[in-house]
């Protein structure tokens, strides 16, 4: 499926970006260390270790 034909998302939430840079940054050196560069204006910050994602479990009353 090419990506003309994939369907439109309807809406994108913060957690939906959080999450896909979380992956970003766990998967890929090269995009971690372009956001270091991006972001990291001190060099002795830019090791990386690791990333979390927390999740915000809210439940209703019924």
């Amino acid at each position: 499926m090419s990506i003309e034909e994939r369907p439109l998302v309807s809406s994108v939430r913060e957690r939906d970006i959080d999450l896909q840079l979380v992956q970003l940054l766990e998967t890929s050196p090269s995009f971690r260390e372009w956001f270091l560069d991006q972001f990291a204006q001190d060099p002795e910050i830019k090791q990386y270790l690791s990333v979390t994602h927390s999740v915000d479990v809210q439940l209703k009353n019924q």
